[in-house]
């Protein structure tokens, strides 16, 4: 799987220049946060379940590290590996394999996309949440 133009039209503007996504690091997934949906809320769907059983068991979420991009006149500037509304408030936390997996995906899933990064692209692995 890899950025498109069509995926960035569909999920792109969320929380201002925003793109987000989750990374499954057991399968390799990578699933796009809806523009109008909390990481925690989509995590829940996903694991099909409800976000109070991820606050009473955060392990269940643990695979699932959230990737948010930052862009600006349709180009990439960085992305923030690590750290969302699942890690703050509910506790989930991700070992150091699943937070370096999830960079290595979500950068080979952005480089080999359509929309180009910026030249002084960023990458931040943001380990405060590490398990």
């Amino acid at each position: 799987m890899r950025l498109t133009w069509a995926l960035f039209s569909r999920f792109a503007g969320r929380k201002g220049n925003a793109l987000s996504f989750l990374v499954d690091t057991a399968t390799g997934a990578i699933q796009m946060v809806p523009q109008d949906a909390e990481h925690i809320d989509f995590a829940a769907t996903l694991l099909e379940c409800e976000r109070e059983d991820i606050r009473n068991d955060p392990k269940r979420a643990s695979h699932l590290v959230p990737v948010v991009v930052e862009y600006l006149n349709d180009e990439l500037l960085g992305m923030l590996v690590g750290t969302s509304g699942m890690e703050i408030a509910y506790g989930v936390r991700h070992s150091k394999n699943q937070l370096d997996r999830a960079q290595a995906l979500a950068h080979g899933f952005l480089e080999d996309g359509e929309v180009p990064l910026a030249q002084a692209f960023k990458e931040t692995v943001l380990r405060r949440w590490q398990a």
